[in-house]
């Protein structure tokens, strides 16, 4: 017998959060290959050299974890963000609106990461394939990173389909409001930006390690573990650009939509604006001919008002961020962009061919 009464959205909100891996799964899960990987790491010999040890393995087995604990809490963040919006007045909607972003993320997630794994899975195929001599001793490794990327899929998965909130705002009756001279310099929608801006950095993480790698592969001091790792340095590269490619879909992705439709709301503010010019010259040439201390002051108080909102709605900004959160993302990207720009010139290639001469002189 049911002692009391749940909403039907309560009730499907609550299914839906339960459909992925659960927290607790992935943490005993984390706990068990935290110890297969230092085990997998450590070298038979020489145990207290750091190079000769699968540093690659430890790193990229830590990124992803710290990448799974940035991604712990997205849904909290993302609602979150709603809730800000619709206390500012910029959003209404939002319950609808959760529904149908979690119902959207369930469909999608799973995708994402049957691509991510497949991804991983075809990498290991053709390093296998490229060094069939090794190809057992890597099978379980194969298996072992393809699984943590599926898992990693469903994390990566949310913050794509949170890019397409603003095109699922009409679906869900959802509406924006844009507000001139707002004073977080978003016309109300910066928390938007911040989120974006928030899951971007989380894609930063592997993109970090792959940037990272790309450059420290050729220049490994141990030449056994060197010769290991040089077989990764291009499937890497791949990686780090699709890495890149996610990270700024998830920051530029969402705010597409909210750009326009900024945009249009701008433009029929722009009717208000030309209005208020109007009524701003009659009120100057009042002012000119006005001869009481009261009237001028008052025309004086009105005249400021109506030319702080004329410059409020033609400053007003279209895209949900300010100046700061853009400046953090270029150059928080800029040096991920390096190793890429430099296979593209040929640079990296010789960075390699430097390396190797350097390191064979070193251990002749």
């Amino acid at each position: 017998m049911s002692t009391g009464t749940t909403s039907p959205k309560a009730l499907e909100s609550s299914r839906l959060s339960t459909a992925s891996p659960t927290s607790r799964a992935i943490t005993v899960l984390a706990l068990a290959s935290t110890v297969l990987v230092i085990l997998g790491a450590m070298p038979s010999r020489n145990r207290t050299n750091f190079f000769s040890w699968d540093v690659l393995l430890l790193s990229g087995f830590a990124a992803l974890l710290l990448g799974l604990a940035a991604t712990a809490s997205s849904r909290t963040r993302f609602e979150t963000m709603l809730e800000r919006l619709a206390r500012r007045g910029s959003l209404s909607g939002i319950e609808g609106l959760k529904i149908r972003m979690e119902k959207l993320t369930q469909q999608w997630t799973l995708w994402v990461a049957l691509f991510l794994s497949s991804l991983v899975l075809l990498a290991f195929v053709g390093v296998m394939i490229s060094q069939p001599k090794l190809a057992i001793q890597r099978f379980g490794l194969c298996l072992f990173e393809t699984a943590w990327a599926y898992v990693a899929g469903h994390r990566i998965g949310r913050l794509l389909v949170y890019g397409f909130l603003g095109w699922q705002l009409e679906p869900a009756g959802a509406s924006i409001q844009v507000f001139p001279g707002h004073v977080d310099g978003a016309a109300g929608l910066k928390p938007l930006g911040s989120f974006c801006l928030r899951q971007a950095l989380t894609l930063a993480i592997p993109a970090a390690f792959l940037a990272v790698w790309s450059f420290l592969i050729p220049a490994w001091p141990d030449i056994a573990v060197r010769t290991r790792y040089m077989v990764w340095v291009h499937p890497y590269l791949g990686l780090l650009g699709l890495a890149l490619l996610l990270e700024i879909l998830a920051f530029v992705l969402p705010m597409l939509w909210f750009h326009r439709e900024m945009g249009n709301q701008k433009q029929r503010l722009l009717a208000e604006a030309d209005e208020v010019s109007r009524q701003i010259r009659t009120l100057s040439d009042q002012l000119a001919v006005t001869q009481s201390h009261e009237d001028r002051e008052a025309l004086k108080e009105e005249l400021s008002f109506k030319t702080s909102r004329f410059q409020e709605i033609e400053s007003m900004p279209t895209w949900p961020v300010d100046v700061p959160l853009v400046r953090r993302f270029a150059f928080t990207n800029a040096p991920l962009v390096l190793p890429v720009v430099a296979e593209v010139f040929g640079l990296h290639e010789e960075w390699i061919k430097v390396m190797e001469q350097v390191l064979d002189k070193s251990t002749s």
